[in-house]
This record gives structure tokens, C-alpha cells and sequence, in this order.
């Protein structure tokens, strides 16, 4: 496994990371194999966007005693065993709270601005003072640092100017090259040294439907909804590849649903100069 520092406050993170969305639905026996494999493989960053019962209590059995970058989501919950998305301090403090708890942590490393829509969410967040919450648990000592998550450059560009915000997590893949506004997202986050995390590098599983025509939505791509037709020649390597050879990148996260998965993307890790070559694909992708 290689590892790359995220942002202005150091963390050591791999290369590739692990997203817990893939794993909703699971057994907590089979949330706690697919884990353990991944620590096994050097991954250590874990993207918390549920807080399911069932995914952190697997999740914490996997990583007692681990030297573990987890980054928890400030708004998102769940309730009867169900996600829920909330923007009230209360709730959004208590939820938070919760995920350490069941994690296990006693602080973790990112407390993330959860699903940063748009500049009408940017701005009812603001209202309701969750910078400010955010600032307090950092504060605190329970996180070291302060993120966003958002589909969205503009949300990108005005919450890192705030001077804040130490980690942005934005969707970078091979269908959103050259979408309008993506490149100047990701060098404002040079320009202000803060780090990225690179979320749905396989666009929600749709760019490894090699051979396929697929629509791939607004909120994979960061822009409008594009139809592609896919390679046959692409792969989870390449895919990867290119998303890790974008400015400030360092690490891209993974949605995995078991271990095949695992063993299929850290193939990055030991792939030759053309398997990790993505030029073709990009031709083929966006010059049809």
C-alpha cells in the first residue's frame, strides 16, 4: 500500500480508502471480513457516510488496537435503523457523538460537512451554525481537522475560501473530465493546501460496465447527466489511476460490497506501466 498526506495538517492516508455506502444492507459478520481484508491490504481511511448499526459495530470489531483514519459525517444519522439527513445542530451533534461511540474513538480525524449539496444547503448550514459546531469538536480534541463533502465546484471554491475548511471530499472520475468547474475546484484546494478525497472514482459502479451504454447521473459527474458507452478495455486499475493522478488527490474512495473488490483495486498497487494507463480510455470516453 502507498500513502499520500492529506491537506495542511498531515494525516498519512492509502492511496485508496474505504466507503462504507456499498456495505448498508450487509451482514455485521460480513461488514467485519471485508473489513478486516481491507486493514490487511494497508487501507486505513474510512469514509463513515451511515451510521448503521450494523456497518459500525462490524466496523469497530475490525479495528481495535489499528492505527485507523476514520472521517464521520456531521448530519448524517440514522434512525430505526435507517439513514436520515439532518441539518439541526442538536441532532447533528448527538449523531456524531453516536459514531464515536460505536466506533469505539475516542476522537477520529475528520469531522465532515455531510453532503454539501449546493450553495442553498451551504448557505441553511451557516444559518443553523454547523461551521461552528464543527469548529467546537475540533476545539474539543474530538477531530483534527474540519471537511466538506459536496457534487458541487461552486460549494468547493466558497467553503474553501472560508479558510476553515482543512479537507474537501469531491466525485472525480473519468466521466466528469473536463466537466466546467471541476479542475478549478481542485486547484483552489492546491492554492489553499487543503487536501481532497476523491469520492465515486468508478462513478457508482457504472465506468466498469465495460461494453455497456450507460447514463451516468448529475451527481456522479458533478455537471449534467451524460450517456457513455464504455470501454472494453477499462478497468477498476485504470479507473483509479486516473482519478489519483489529479491535482492535490489523496486518496480515493472506494464503495466496497465484498472482497472480491478489495483484491480487484489494490491491483493498482503492483499493475505495469499500461494497465495503469488510462489515455485510450479517456479518447474513448469523450472523443466518440
Amino acid at each position: 500500500m502507498l500513502y499520500r498526506s492529506l491537506g495542511k495538517f498531515g494525516i498519512e492516508v492509502s492511496r485508496i480508502g474505504l466507503g462504507v455506502e456499498h456495505l448498508k444492507g450487509l451482514k455485521r459478520s460480513e461488514v467485519y471480513k471485508i473489513v478486516k481484508t481491507a486493514l490487511a491490504n494497508g487501507i486505513n481511511f474510512f469514509d463513515m457516510v451511515w451510521d448503521l448499526p450494523e456497518i459500525t459495530s462490524g466496523i469497530s470489531d475490525a479495528v481495535k488496537e489499528k492505527d485507523v483514519k476514520f472521517q464521520i459525517h456531521l448530519g448524517s444519522g440514522s434512525m430505526d435503523g435507517k439513514y436520515l439527513c439532518t441539518r439541526e445542530r442538536s441532532e447533528c451533534e448527538f449523531y456524531f457523538n453516536s459514531t464515536l461511540n460505536n466506533l469505539g474513538q475516542r476522537s477520529i480525524d475528520i469531522v465532515n460537512l455531510h453532503y454539501i449539496k449546493n450553495l442553498k444547503v451551504w448557505k441553511e448550514i451557516q444559518k443553523k451554525r454547523l461551521i461552528d459546531l464543527a469548529l467546537d469538536i475540533k476545539d474539543e480534541g474530538k477531530a483534527k481537522a474540519i471537511g466538506v463533502s459536496t457534487h458541487s465546484s461552486d460549494v468547493v471554491k466558497i467553503a474553501v475560501e472560508t479558510g476553515d475548511i482543512d479537507v474537501i471530499t469531491y466525485q472525480i472520475n473519468l466521466a466528469n473530465h473536463g466537466m466546467p468547474g471541476r479542475n478549478e475546484a481542485l486547484e483552489i484546494c492546491n492554492d489553499y493546501n487543503v487536501g481532497v478525497i476523491a469520492m465515486k472514482p468508478f462513478a457508482g459502479g457504472n465506468l466498469l460496465k465495460t461494453g455497456k451504454t450507460v447514463r451516468i447521473a448529475s451527481y456522479q459527474t458533478g455537471g449534467r447527466s451524460q450517456l457513455f458507452k464504455i470501454p472494453l478495455d477499462n478497468s477498476p486499475v485504470k479507473c483509479l489511476s486516473y482519478v489519483l493522478d489529479q491535482t492535490r488527490v489523496s486518496t480515493a474512495i472506494v464503495g466496497f460490497s465484498d472482497i472480491l473488490e478489495i483484491s480487484q483495486a489494490i491491483k493498482y498497487f503492483t499493475a505495469d506501466k499500461e494497465e495503469l494507463d488510462y489515455s485510450k480510455i479517456l479518447k474513448k470516453l469523450h472523443f466518440q
